[in-house]
């Protein structure tokens, strides 16, 4: 059987969740799949759970990995060994609808495209609820709209409401494997970057001509609302700035000669960063001492040239008033907005 989509399940101590993984890609509408499950050097169960589910189901590959090297590098094993027409990515601890990829599949075969997005929703301890994101069908039909898709995704025009367009996530998706295998498109590690996701799409829809979107919740991603607060420390905040060194550098690369064709959504990307860091040094209180934490964020030159260039009054009035206290260096309101916000939607 040729596959028509490889599934790329990258797997590290999830024993707990990968039953219900893989029991919904095993049960998919669209039949002629591949599920290559690579184990990154697991100390839990979960390789004995795939070799359960592999005895069942032929469809089903196992990598098991010799080392541990995160998802990005464990992501480019299963790349190797994909044959299907399309690849798509699951992390182990999500699960995804039936029809999931018999609906982007179909999509892309109608309009002939390189990729494919659905919406996604979250589950928060049972809780679910679904994503902001467009609720009709989109279609990209040349390398020129694709491209500004991909833009959106970097960051959305000032006047939108959210910091967030498309998500950049490529577990609601599926990728022409031609494109992959001809331009050797591979996942940067996480170790070494901060949203790997994103370096991922920008070279693959840069590289590609048709792409689309459908309104339809095929996704589910688990939710830890502490995972963050947990797990938030300057290391992080530092990679995070460094991402948005990098993504320039990578964007640069793609336009040599027009900087414009991309800076206002860099730009939304860096105002949403930067609100995001104030958000976490505010609400997580490192050592005790948030204040001086984030007034080096706003003597940094990433933010200060947004500030000084970007059509700050195109954006929502809550978004002008949090750049109005950034561009002021009011930290105290800035923390207290931030807690308070952080109170009324718990993102953290």
């Amino acid at each position: 059987m040729f596959p028509k989509v490889s599934i790329i399940l990258p797997i590290y101590n999830v024993e707990k969740y990968l039953d219900k993984c893989l029991d919904t890609l095993v049960n998919q509408t669209l039949k002629e799949i591949e599920i290559i499950c690579v184990i990154d050097k697991s100390p839990d169960n979960s390789i004995d759970i795939c070799k359960k589910w592999a005895a069942e189901d032929n469809r089903i590959v196992i990598i098991d990995k010799p080392i541990n090297e995160g998802l990005g590098l464990t992501r480019n094993a299963g790349l190797e060994v994909a044959t299907g027409e399309y690849v798509a990515f699951v992390d182990s601890d999500d699960y995804v609808d039936v029809e999931m990829y018999e609906n982007l599949y179909s999509f892309a075969k109608e309009y002939k495209l390189d990729a494919s997005f659905c919406n996604y929703a979250r589950d928060t301890n049972g809780s679910i609820s679904s994503s902001n994101e467009p609720t009709k069908e989109l279609f990209f039909d040349n390398h020129f709209k694709t491209t500004q898709f991909m833009l959106d995704m970097v960051g959305p025009e000032p006047s939108y409401p959210h910091d967030v367009k498309y998500l950049v996530s490529v577990w609601r998706s599926i990728y022409l494997n031609k494109i992959i295998k001809e331009y050797h498109i591979k996942f940067e590690s996480e170790r070494n970057v901060v949203s790997e996701d994103i370096f991922w799409n920008i070279d693959f829809l840069m590289h590609t001509n048709r792409s689309g979107y459908i309104p339809f919740v095929g996704y589910y991603y688990r939710y830890n609302t502490v995972s963050l607060s947990r797990t938030y420390n300057h290391e992080k905040a530092n990679k995070m700035l460094d991402m948005l060194c990098l993504i320039r550098e990578k964007l640069n690369s793609y336009f040599p000669n027009d900087c414009s064709a991309y800076l206002l959504n860099y730009q939304r990307m860096v105002f949403y960063i930067f609100r995001n860091l104030i958000k976490y040094e505010s609400v997580v209180n490192i050592e005790n001492n948030r204040q001086k934490h984030i007034k080096a964020l706003l003597e940094n030159s990433l933010i200060h040239d947004v500030m000084s260039e970007y059509p700050i009054s195109k954006m929502t009035i809550d978004r002008r008033f949090f750049s109005f206290c950034m561009k002021k260096k009011l930290v105290r309101l800035l923390i207290t907005i931030s807690l308070l916000d952080n109170y009324r939607h718990r993102f953290i």
